[in-house]
Order: C-alpha cells, then sequence, then structure tokens
C-alpha cells in the first residue's frame, strides 16, 4: 500500500537515528556480537552512558552493586535493556505523543510496545525457526511505531467501524494503517530487513517472507498476548484476530503464554520507568 502523501511527508519529517543508534541496532541484531562491543558503542554518546548507568544502579537492578563504568554496566543489564534505551532516546518524541487517535492514555505506545518486546524475547525460544530473542525484543519494540505518525490522521471513536479489523478503519479515516506507516519509518531509518517484514505484517504473517516468518509469528503473538493482558493501544485492542497458524512456526502451550506473562511481568515493571522516553 502506498502511503498518501500526507502521510509520507510527516515520516519523511522524522529525524533519523543517531549514528551510535544505527550502528548499536545492527551490532545487537547480529548473531555473533559481544557486550563488550555494545559498551564500546555506548561509551562513544555521554548521553546514553549516563541513562545505562542510571539503569544500572536503580533499585530494581543493582541489588547492593555499584556501576561508575559502561564496561561493568551492560554485561549487568544486557544488551536487549541497552537497545531499549537506545530506541525509546531516538524516538522519543514518537513514544511520548498521546494517541489521541487511538483514546489511548499518555504513553500507551511505550507501554504497549516494551510489554510486546519482552514477551517477543521470551517466545521466541520456542520458535521452531531460529529466532534470536533480541531481534524478537527490537522488533516488538518498533511494530507499532507507526500509530504514533497515523494517531493525528484519526477521528476518536471508541465504537469502530469494523470491530475485528482495526487496519480497515485506519485505512477508511487515513488512507493507510499502521502497519504501512511502521514499514516506512524503519526503512527511513535504514532498519534491517527482517525488521521492516515485521513492522508490514505483524498482523497478517502468512504474507511474511518465508525466511523472515517464525520472527513475524514471534511478534504476532507477543502481540495479541499484550494486548489480551491490558496492554493495548487505546479502542483497537480488541479489534484484531490472532492467526492460529502461528503453530507451525512457535510450540508453545496456552499454560507456557501465561507462565511468560507472569515471568515478564517483574522486569516489565523493573525498566518500564527507567527505559521510558525523555526520562
Amino acid at each position: 500500500m502506498k502511503l498518501p502523501e500526507n502521510l509520507l511527508k510527516k515520516v519523511e519529517s522524522l529525524p533519523v537515528l543517531s549514528s551510535v543508534a544505527g550502528r548499536l541496532i545492527a551490532l545487537v541484531n547480529s548473531s555473533d556480537y559481544s557486550l563488550e562491543e555494545v559498551a564500546k558503542l555506548v561509551s562513544q554518546d555521554a548521553f546514553l552512558t549516563g541513562k545505562v548507568l542510571r539503569l544500572a544502579n536503580s533499585a530494581a537492578y543493582a541489588r547492593g552493586n555499584t556501576f561508575t563504568t559502561v564496561q561493568r554496566a551492560v554485561p549487568h543489564i544486557g544488551g536487549r535493556a541497552v537497545m531499549g534505551l537506545v530506541l525509546g532516546d531516538s524516538a522519543k518524541g514518537l513514544y511520548n505523543d498521546g494517541l489521541n487517535g487511538y483514546a489511548a492514555e499518555h504513553i500507551g505506545l511505550w507501554e504497549h510496545s516494551l510489554h510486546t518486546a519482552l514477551a517477543a524475547k521470551e517466545i521466541a525460544q520456542f520458535t521452531k525457526g531460529k529466532v534470536v530473542p533480541d531481534e524478537a525484543f527490537t522488533a516488538g519494540l518498533l511494530h507499532d511505531i507507526g500509530k504514533a505518525v497515523l494517531s493525528e490522521f484519526l477521528a476518536i471513536d471508541a465504537k469502530t467501524e469494523d470491530r475485528r479489523n482495526y487496519l480497515n478503519t485506519e485505512r477508511k479515516r487515513s488512507g493507510s494503517d499502521h502497519a504501512t506507516v511502521s514499514h516506512a519509518i524503519v526503512q527511513h531509518w535504514g532498519l534491517p530487513q527482517a525488521i521492516e517484514q515485521v513492522t508490514l505484517f505483524h498482523h497478517a504473517p502468512q504474507n511474511a517472507d518465508e525466511e523472515y516468518k517464525a520472527l513475524v509469528f514471534t511478534v504476532h503473538l507477543a502481540d495479541f498476548v499484550s494486548m489480551m493482558h491490558g496492554k493495548g493501544t487505546g479502542v483497537d485492542a480488541l479489534a484484531y484476530t490472532l492467526d492460529g497458524s502461528y503453530t507451525e512456526y512457535v510450540t508453545i502451550t496456552d499454560i507456557q503464554l501465561e507462565n511468560i506473562v507472569l515471568v515478564i511481568e517483574d522486569e516489565f515493571q523493573a525498566i518500564f520507568q527507567d527505559m521510558k522516553p525523555g526520562t
């Protein structure tokens, strides 16, 4: 689907990711990166260094330890937490915007994106194909980023025109949908093809290229799980259906899915404030 001119201009007006952010994303999404390499990149950005040290020394992470160097802090909090800080800061203008077009609470997009990312990271361990947990985390964090742009072009209406597919409602009101806009944003940022596939097909995973289907289904399932457990983005939260063919790519039971929600809840609560854009 081609973006209407007004949406295209909005996407093209977005700032590109910083040099450090782009290099860090490419590094973490590779299969053989080390935390020492992550720390080296982080140390090149004074602001990011401060945020990493703040998170590492937070009550949720420190546990009696004190971290004064990035080299010690990064292995302690992990690569995906650093990735969250980088993406959250780079896209803070988008994540901080209220989703008025979806009648969502302020920072609801960040809450949903982080919860989906954490769920995707856990679900990745149950995939039949090789899905890297950190890549699933990054993809989950970005899958709905287009909602921040599309929101201003939608009219608030809790009674949607299509109760089972809000994408149709988005298309009727704006000429596009959040998956297409999300895809345009990650293309604008020059992110890997795997991330492009997730943003474009996370509501239609069977349409993804075969080599990326396991990853796309992972985020599709994580997205659905997050919405079903109260971490949606407004009026559209219950307006999507789960593609049951995810079982071809993810071997997981309902009980295991419920356990994942319990497992990630503590982590979600612990890092939500410290990773929140703009803090």
